[in-house]
Parts: structure tokens; C-alpha cells; sequence
């Protein structure tokens, strides 16, 4: 992913494309804060995993990524808390 173009930005967040294998990747950097984040669809279908997110956390792959972050930060949910949802 040596690529990385800047595609479109709001009053929030700029939005950044690379390629990884041919498929493209979208990264949202909070212009706030500097929190970078990754379109979770777009890597689980680069990496050839899944067609979705949701379809992947469907999976034994999935469920046992769920459970590990559950051991590892019991305090901390997954939704809202290892992924963040945006409508």
C-alpha cells in the first residue's frame, strides 16, 4: 500500500484511498483528533476474507477475533469499542 491519495474531506474527517493487491482501501482521518480509521468492508475484501465485515464476523475467523478482544479488554465492548460504526 505504497498509494495513498486523498480523495474528499468534510468539515470532520479527509478521506484517503490506497490499494492493497488491486482492491481499494479506505482510510478516514478525524481532522480533530488525528484518529486514522480503516473501512473494515473494503480490508476484508482486500485480504480475500470476506465480502463484508458483517460477513466475516459470521465466521469462526470472526467469532474468534470477538472472543479474543473480549478476553483482552473486558471493560471495553467491541462495538463502540474495537469498531466504530458510521450510518
Amino acid at each position: 500500500m505504497a498509494d495513498l491519495t486523498k480523495n474528499s474531506e468534510d468539515w470532520i474527517n479527509e478521506y484517503y484511498t490506497s490499494h492493497f493487491e488491486g482492491h481499494p482501501v479506505t482510510f478516514i482521518k478525524n481532522k480533530l483528533t488525528g484518529e486514522i480509521r480503516i473501512n473494515a468492508d473494503d480490508m476484508v475484501r482486500a485480504l480475500g476474507i470476506a465480502g463484508s465485515f458483517e460477513e466475516f464476523l459470521g465466521t469462526d475467523e470472526g467469532l474468534d477475533l470477538i472472543n479474543e478482544w473480549k478476553q483482552k479488554h473486558p471493560d471495553m465492548p467491541f462495538f463502540g469499542g474495537a469498531v466504530i460504526t458510521n450510518k
